[in-house]
């Protein structure tokens, strides 16, 4: 503090004339004078902070402690209530997918009504040889046709025709696979 003192009165000086330095000084020494030290084990004598401010501190402390569990707690439930919400959205979707899914246990339809799709290539009575590539299927016994429909369904069996008719065989179930292959062995 005194080094700051002292520039300010250096610098005061400098622009003061030798009239005004002699106010300066006795200014100077007046500053000095009334500025006291307080020593350190003055401060150390000092009483402590009233009791009463550290309860206040203390009771701001439990106040802050229960809002912030009151807002996780708050948080928490409105986590769960949007976990329960998200979970009846997906449940309801669920359920809406499925029921647009057909099921596998739909009546099997005749081999008379599975066979028109056949039909197309292979002749209103198995007596063509599908875009003049594949055998006749008219006369094949029941068994066969089944193989081989099930062959082309596992992508075992085949030739040429194996592309065409592996994507034909998959939309059969194996209800209707025995159905239809009973048609074509009475065509």
């Amino acid at each position: 503090m005194k080094i700051a003192i002292s520039l300010v009165v250096a610098l005061f000086l400098l622009g003061c004339g030798q009239e005004s330095k002699k106010e300066v000084e006795a200014n100077t020494t007046k500053v000095e004078t009334s500025a006291t030290v307080t020593p350190v084990a003055a401060v150390a004598a000092t009483p402590a902070a009233p009791a009463k401010e550290a309860v206040v501190t203390n009771e701001t402390a439990d106040k802050v402690k229960t809002a912030v569990h009151d807002v996780a707690d708050k948080s928490k439930e409105v986590t769960n209530k949007a976990a329960d919400s998200a979970k009846d959205v997906v449940t309801s979707m669920a359920d809406t997918m499925t029921s647009m899914m057909p099921t596998t246990a739909t009546p099997t339809a005749s081999g008379e009504n599975i066979y028109k799709v056949c039909a197309t290539c292979h002749g209103q009575n198995g007596e063509k040889a599908a875009l003049n590539k594949s055998q006749i299927i008219k006369g094949w016994s029941a068994s066969k046709v089944a193989n081989a429909l099930h062959g082309y369904k596992a992508d075992t069996y085949g030739s040429s025709m194996k592309g065409i008719m592996k994507g034909q065989a998959s939309k059969l179930s194996d209800s209707d696979i025995q159905a239809v292959s009973e048609y074509i062995s009475k065509l």
